[in-house]
């Protein structure tokens, strides 16, 4: 294995990838990982050239192994906790991955914010807010915090606490 030709076709992959030719980036980081299984970055890369492309299965098994190279990687956890939430709809397992981000990195507000709203879709409302209200403790100025707090609210029906998160969130926009 040479370094050198990992790091030549990983950086033509990021050079695809940032002008949104995803198919070419997918060739690079194959190559690339053929040459270096190890290699996490180039998995993660070839996962989110995946996604954009909309190879949502081949997506998944490349931030899957990303994550098997560095199981605590708060970024690779959060990316795919995110990927099975938009696009697999896939909570619960979404939410074992902001877990296990929490708690490497605790006062990380965006992991509160993707548990909260896995737990929102999966109707867990009471819970959701716990989530929220951390998130805005660590990031009061987070306009998406105090909306997903006041849907919550608003589905427990608690309207006067709703109204005053949306007014926070409309204030922050």
């Amino acid at each position: 294995m040479s370094k050198k030709k990992v790091d030549e076709l990983y950086d033509l992959g990021q050079s695809s990838y940032q002008d949104k030719l995803y198919q070419r980036a997918i060739f690079y980081f194959t190559q690339a990982i053929a040459l270096d299984p190890q290699d996490a970055d180039c998995w993660y890369f070839r996962g989110r050239s995946n996604e954009k492309n909309n190879n949502f299965k081949d997506a998944l098994k490349d931030f899957n192994q990303t994550i098997k190279l560095k199981p605590n990687n708060t970024n690779f956890l959060f990316v795919r906790g995110r990927f099975l939430f938009y696009h697999l709809k896939k909570y619960e397992c979404a939410i074992k991955d902001f877990d296990k981000a929490i708690k490497l990195k605790p006062k990380d507000a965006e992991f509160w914010l993707g548990r909260g709203r896995c737990k929102f879709f999966l109707e867990k409302y009471e819970c959701a807010i716990k989530d929220f209200d951390k998130a805005i403790v660590l990031d009061p100025e987070e306009k998406e915090n105090w909306f997903v707090r006041a849907s919550c609210k608003y589905r427990l029906e608690q309207y006067e606490e709703a109204i005053k998160d949306f007014d926070k969130a409309i204030e922050y926009c």
